[in-house]
């Protein structure tokens, strides 16, 4: 037994796909981003990371202090989930 029970005026949303990944350049997410667009895909949420660089590499890679790693975007698409 549910609690509350459904009623039948009460439209339960639909199930849905997600899917995350992670992209090096801008450019890079904006292709992707169309392509998946075409396919029902959106965006949900997205953020920039920026990764710190290691202790031991900071110490075995020349210069290795004043650099930081290249940033990464993580991207969640959504779209609903089609039954066959």
């Amino acid at each position: 037994m549910q609690y509350p029970p459904n009623q039948p005026w009460q439209q339960q949303p639909p199930p849905m796909q997600n899917m995350t990944r992670t992209y090096k350049t801008p450019g890079q997410f904006q292709r992707d981003q169309r392509h998946l667009a075409r396919h029902g895909w959106m965006v949900v949420s997205s953020m920039q990371h920026q990764p710190q660089r290691s202790f031991a590499g900071k110490l075995f890679v020349p210069f290795g202090v004043f650099t930081l790693p290249k940033p990464s975007i993580i991207v969640t698409y959504q779209r609903p989930k089609y039954r066959r």
